[in-house]
């Protein structure tokens, strides 16, 4: 089912509310950013990954597994309308990220991600709307054994909060 999402200028959270799941390990998910999620990097030098989606096994900042977003970093890019995309985990407390790829606002994707537990590693593709591979990388992730968790909806920011409001569209495939 697709979803509008809308992070309302000077707020963090698209929804509140929590859906709960007992051990997800998979997920595939169609999305579209629109231009509204562009924006220019703030005077303070901070650059927050913004999450797009994700799930939690329990507390999301000791386990987790989420898509980050930011405008494109070069110069100019809200104007030449990219974002990057990034995966980014909590693993036993420990973060980590790290860039996927750079899509464009106003087209659809598809972000498909498997946790493997026996390979002790979470899998991330990335696919245009028609099914075409943009990337594929895994990471290791060791699931903390079964315990409940809830789904992450789009979040601005870690510290800083949304600059206008902003428009995703995301729904399980």
């Amino acid at each position: 089912m697709m979803r509008h999402y809308i992070i309302k200028k000077g707020r963090h959270y698209s929804k509140r509310g929590i859906r709960l799941h007992w051990g997800k390990i998979y997920g595939k998910y169609l999305f579209n950013f629109d231009k509204t999620c562009l924006y220019e990097k703030r005077d303070d030098g901070d650059f927050d990954l913004n999450k797009l989606l994700g799930w939690s096994y329990g507390w999301h900042q000791k386990n987790s597994i989420r898509i980050g977003w930011r405008p494109g970093a070069v110069a100019g890019f809200a104007e030449a309308g990219k974002i990057e995309l990034f995966f980014y985990m909590y693993n036993k407390g420990h973060r980590l990220s790290g860039q996927l790829a750079e899509v464009s606002a106003e087209r659809w994707y598809i972000m498909e991600i498997e946790v493997l537990e026996f390979y002790k590693v979470a899998a991330f593709t990335l696919r245009t709307a028609d099914g075409g591979l943009i990337c594929k990388t895994s990471e290791t992730f060791v699931v903390p054994g079964f315990v409940p968790g809830y789904e992450l909806y789009p979040y601005f920011g870690g510290n800083n909060t949304a600059p206008h409001d902003m428009k995703i569209e995301l729904g399980g495939v």
